[in-house]
């Protein structure tokens, strides 16, 4: 039996207009079997754009920090307040 290591490697937090609370995301390594992967999370989703429901990420994990990175930075670049859901698992 294996055991999984998951580490908080980066945290980002962005204040929004119109939303009353900080809104955050996180990068973490998760390792298994000598090999290191890498996830964001957030603590809420929002709608991207106007008239659509709330974007939720498929759960993924990428093979660098880098790609992680680009993942979380585009979403939290984009978040607005529209059809804001916090994420009850952050």
């Amino acid at each position: 039996m294996s055991s999984r290591i998951t580490t908080v490697v980066e945290t980002y937090r962005v204040s929004v207009d119109g939303i009353n609370e900080s809104i955050e995301g996180r990068i973490e390594s998760l390792e298994k079997d000598g090999t290191t992967a890498y996830k964001y999370s957030l603590s809420h989703y929002c709608a991207l754009s106007e008239g659509a429901g709330t974007y939720i990420p498929s759960i993924q994990e990428y093979s660098s920090i880098e790609t992680a990175r680009a993942f979380l930075m585009g979403y939290l670049n984009s978040f607005s307040n529209r059809a804001v859901m916090k994420n009850e698992h952050f």
